[in-house]
Order: structure tokens, then sequence, then C-alpha cells
């Protein structure tokens, strides 16, 4: 156990101060990645808004999807939310809120009268478009934490100052679709990647050389 901590700690002293040693998740390899890249894997929800309707699920007239990101790390970092959506064309100039609901069972009346529970991004549509990409950080909401979870709550897409037959335009559950890994990088990252197999082989082998040396002297002083 000592001589593993002492391979590692040698190993890891020769290696360069702008790079970081981590391990690929899908496949167990030992990576050399420059800083300051980094792995995360982020758990992701995903709301999902269609230009039709189907029974007990009001959807409303928005087309699109609106994706929650958020890294998997103890400290709850800021969730993102990156929004692909599309009004109708009468809604331009129009300013619109994305509201997270209670729970509650998924129909007209529970999109109209739900309560909020945050409200992620108001959007602003500019006159003569009807398209919205973009992304905010909410450090208000979280897909990671149990007791807060938006996961599993209802996305409503809501009109500010719209008539009230308006004003609701779309609701859609926020469900958790698989995770998977993202490489935070620079352009070089690629081109970096260094399988550590054969350093790993090095380094043992100079530990060797350089402990049978030790040993040697001790026994010179010893003699």
């Amino acid at each position: 156990m000592i001589l593993s901590s002492v391979f590692v700690f040698f190993l890891f002293g020769l290696c360069k101060g702008d790079v970081i040693y981590q391990t690929d998740p899908r496949t167990g390899m030992i990576f050399e990645v420059p800083l300051p890249s980094t792995y995360i894997t982020p758990v992701k929800g995903l709301a999902t808004f269609y230009n039709s309707s189907t029974p007990g699920f009001q959807n409303g007239n928005v087309q699109g999807v609106v994706a929650f990101f958020q890294a998997n790390f103890p400290n709850n970092q800021a969730v993102v939310v990156d929004c692909q959506l599309e009004f109708p064309d009468y809604m331009n100039s129009k300013s619109f809120e994305l509201e997270v609901l209670l729970n509650g069972d998924m129909d007209s009346e529970y999109c109209k009268s739900g309560m909020r529970y945050a409200d992620p991004l108001v959007i602003k549509i500019p006159k003569g478009e009807k398209y919205y990409v973009g992304a905010r950080k909410r450090n208000d909401i979280s897909i990671i934490n149990h007791n807060e979870s938006i996961i599993g709550r209802i996305l409503r897409i809501t009109c500010i100052g719209c008539k009230e037959d308006q004003k609701i335009l779309g609701c859609a559950l926020i469900g958790r679709i698989d995770d998977e890994v993202y490489i935070e990088k620079d352009p070089q990252f690629i081109g970096n990647q260094v399988n550590l197999q054969q350093q790993l082989v090095r380094g043992q082998k100079s530990l060797s050389q350089n402990m049978k040396r030790r040993n040697h002297r001790k026994l010179l002083v010893l003699a």
C-alpha cells in the first residue's frame, strides 16, 4: 500500500503543471487533459413542446425543446437552461415567461391554475421574428437535488400581458433523459490525448531503479 502511494506520488510529481489526468468514464482509459479542461457528467432534463395537442396534455401552440443541464457535483452548481423554441407568427414582439409548476395532474386545468415553483426565463421575441434560441444559468433551480429537483415537474410557457385565451401557450413535463459525458476542452484537446499506460511503465521502472540504488546505499552504510 505504501509502495503504491509512493509510486502515484512519484508519477504525478513528474507531470507538468498545466495538465491533469482523468479517467474517461466510457472506456476507463486515463488521459492527459490540458488545463483548464475537465470532464463533467451532467444530469439532463428535457421538456418538449409540439404544435399539436393530445388528451390530458396541453402543449399549446409552441414547438421546440427546453433542456436543463447541471453538473453532477455535490455543491449543486448552476443549472443551464437551453431553449430552442418556435412561437406562432402572431406572437412576435411579445414577452414570455417559462414557469416551473409544482407536481400535479397534467391537464389543461392544471396548466392554467398551477402554482409556480420558479421562473427560469423571461423571453422577448423581437418584432418580425418567431424563433428563440438561447441559454442562461440559474442558481435557484436544480435537477440533482432530490428534494428540490424540477425533474418530473411541468414547464409552462405564458405570454406576459396577453389576453386570457392567449396567455397559456403550452405545458410540457420536464423528464429526465439519459445522462451523457461532456468534455469542456480547448481546441487542442483531441491532439493532446495521451494514453498513460506507457508512462506508467516508465515511471515504474524508474521507481524500481531508484529504490534499488537507495537500498544498496543503506547496505553499504550498515556494513
